[in-house]
Formats: structure tokens, C-alpha cells, sequence
């Protein structure tokens, strides 16, 4: 049995730290293992999810985090507002409007509509290189056309007071010694967790028949997280709002 990848983007720092804490469990009530570097690996596993769980409620007691949820948000609907307006100009019955509206809609093919969904640094990469493109000379002459460009400012202003907030909670974090921040801490349960499903897949496929039985209970862990995941993706998509917790996927 081959436990399922798990994807990096696709869980936030709740749900990272709740599959890393069961995966933990089922090993340590598996009285039958006996491999050394399996147990090496849930060691640090361990360590690593009690340096997140610490971290994230550092995360919760910064002043900082509360405007960065909102700060985020601005940043959504100045971003879904844009694009909703473009694609509502290339259904104008105005031929020059039509048109203009098109031409930037061909540079939306590379971006993801849903990119406002995505984890705080993730989202802020992709709306870089979107802002980005929309500073192309072809771009802007079609906002002029349209007379867009202040929709384009409000969308670059939304992600410089984002990136604003961003360091003054890491300035806040740095004052009071945190530790490890949110981050940085998640990175490395995903690294120690990854790297434990990959040796026991390996394991496994070497002819290792003992793990195959814990192996489809961790599977079966991470199964229930990703549907409990696309349900909250779905309903974060519906709402148009952030996720209620200190979740931020892939959070700083």
C-alpha cells in the first residue's frame, strides 16, 4: 500500500499540524515496528509539530495577525474586481471596449481565476507577476481603453499595505524572540513528514509486507484531510472570506 503524496500548497498550518499529530499516533501504537530509521524519522516529525504547535500560538497572540487576515482580504476583492470587470467588458456590445477587454483577458490564460484563494506567500507571488504583466505596454493600452487603471492601482496598493502588515508582524515576532515563526516551522513538519511517507512507500516497494497495514492507515488519515480541505476551500471560494482560523496556507 503506497501512502498518497501530500501536496505542499494544499493544506493550511491547522490542517498540516492535525495529519502530522495522527500520523504520530498510528505510529506509536504500531507495537510491531522495528524500523530504526522509521522511528528516527517520527522523532523528528515530533519535534517539529511541538515547534509549529508553539509557533501558531505565537502567531495568534500578535497584534499583527488579525489585520493581516483583513489586509488579505482587501487584497481579494480589489483582485476579483479586476478581473470580474475585464471579463464583463469582453461581453460589452462595444466594439473598441470588446476588444481591449480581450486583449488583456489573453493574459489571463497563464494565471489561475482563483489565485485570491491561495496561501498568503503563494498568493502574493502569483499577484506579483499578475500586477506584473498587467504593467506590460500592451496591457496598459488596453486599460487606458477601458479606463481601468485606476482598478489596476487599487489592486497594488491592496498587496503594498498587505506586504506592510507582513513585516511589521515579523517585526513584532522578532521583538518578542519568537522562536521560529509559523512558516518556517510548518516547512519543516512538511519536510520531516514527507520524508517519513516517502521511506515507508520505499520500504513497501522493497518487499517490506509489515508497513503496509500502517501505511494504509496513514493514507487514510491524509484522505480524510484533503476532503475536509477541498470543503473548506469550496466554502472560503463561496464566501469570498479568509479561513476562520490561524490558518493561512503556507502562512508567514
Amino acid at each position: 500500500m503506497q501512502i498518497r503524496t501530500i501536496p505542499k500548497s494544499f493544506f493550511n498550518s491547522t490542517e498540516i499540524q492535525g495529519i502530522g499529530d495522527a500520523v504520530v499516533k498510528v505510529i506509536e501504537l504500531d507495537s510491531q515496528l522495528n524500523q530504526t530509521i522509521i522511528q528516527s524519522l517520527h522523532n523528528k516529525l515530533k519535534e517539529a509539530l511541538n515547534n509549529l504547535d508553539q509557533s501558531r500560538v505565537n502567531s495568534k497572540l500578535n497584534t499583527q495577525t488579525n489585520l493581516l487576515e483583513e489586509a488579505d482580504l482587501v487584497r481579494d476583492y480589489a483582485f476579483r474586481a479586476f478581473w470580474s470587470m475585464i471579463e464583463a467588458g469582453a461581453m460589452r456590445q462595444n466594439d473598441n471596449y470588446r476588444t481591449a477587454a480581450l486583449a488583456i483577458l489573453n493574459h489571463f490564460k497563464s494565471f489561475d481565476r482563483s489565485l485570491y484563494t491561495f496561501g498568503y506567500d503563494k498568493q502574493t507571488t502569483a499577484l506579483k507577476d499578475f500586477i506584473a504583466t498587467m504593467e506590460k505596454e500592451d496591457a496598459q493600452q488596453a486599460l487606458s481603453t477601458l479606463q481601468m487603471q485606476d482598478w489596476l492601482t487599487e489592486l497594488k496598493v491592496a498587496q503594498e499595505q498587505f506586504l506592510k502588515v507582513y513585516e511589521h508582524k515579523i517585526s513584532e515576532e522578532t521583538q518578542k524572540k519568537v522562536l521560529l515563526p509559523t512558516r518556517e516551522a510548518r516547512e519543516q513538519v512538511f519536510a520531516y513528514l514527507t520524508a517519513l511517507i516517502q521511506t515507508m512507500n520505499a520500504l513497501v516497494l522493497g518487499g517490506d509486507k509489515s508497513l503496509e497495514a500502517l501505511n494504509a492507515r496513514i493514507d487514510r488519515i491524509i484522505e480524510e484531510f484533503e476532503t475536509k480541505a477541498r470543503s473548506r476551500k469550496t466554502r472560503k471560494q463561496n464566501e469570498g472570506s479568509q479561513v476562520e482560523d490561524d490558518s493561512v496556507e503556507g502562512e508567514y
